[in-house]
């Protein structure tokens, strides 16, 4: 059975800006409070590979992630397909459609793990419910508070794999990032 979530929200900004914000991850970890890494470990024909870790507001429960990412400029589309991980097998889609006086940006999840029961169950309320839903919302809050911040733009960089993170990526200096313990990186 397959579990699909969607997270809209509606951003004051130009659709190209946002795309950008929504693409390049790497900066995530100095935009958005609740990302804690971002590493781009390769670029592929079919993508690039990232690993992400994140933590679930407001209760900051660590979560890690590697994905195939895929940006289409064209369409404003930036896919992701889930590879290591809890949520292997996790399809994602964000959508940047033009929309009044900027973009309405839709993220869609859909996740159906061959999990024996009660794990139909488990990637509905647990998996999806509480931890993608609450992650994604606040995705979104925090690109939409970027995208809208003064009208400025926030100068984005794209790192290449491998190539050690940026220390300068806004006009502020970067905020330091926690270490966290364990597995999680």
């Amino acid at each position: 059975m397959t579990t699909e979530i969607e997270n809209r929200i509606h951003i004051s900004a130009a659709g190209e800006y946002v795309f950008q914000l929504a693409e390049r991850v790497e900066n995530w970890p100095y935009l958005l409070a609740h990302y804690r890494r971002v590493d781009v470990l390769a670029t592929r024909p079919e993508g690039r590979i990232v690993e992400m870790s994140a933590v679930r507001p407001p209760i900051p429960v660590p979560v890690r992630w590697r994905a195939i990412q895929q940006a289409e400029p064209d369409t404003k589309r930036v896919l992701y397909r889930h590879i290591g991980g809890v949520t292997r097998g996790m399809e994602v889609e964000w959508r940047i459609m033009p929309a009044g006086d900027g973009v309405d940006v839709t993220i869609v999840h859909r996740f159906a793990p061959p999990w024996p029961w009660p794990g139909p169950w488990i990637a509905r309320e647990i998996v999806c419910g509480f931890f993608v839903h609450a992650i994604a919302d606040r995705t979104l809050a925090g690109i939409k508070a970027t995208a809208e911040h003064s009208g400025t733009h926030i100068h984005l960089v794209t790192k290449a794999a491998g190539s050690p993170t940026p220390s300068h990526v806004a006009p502020e200096q970067p905020r330091r990032r926690r270490h966290l313990p364990g597995p999680w990186g």
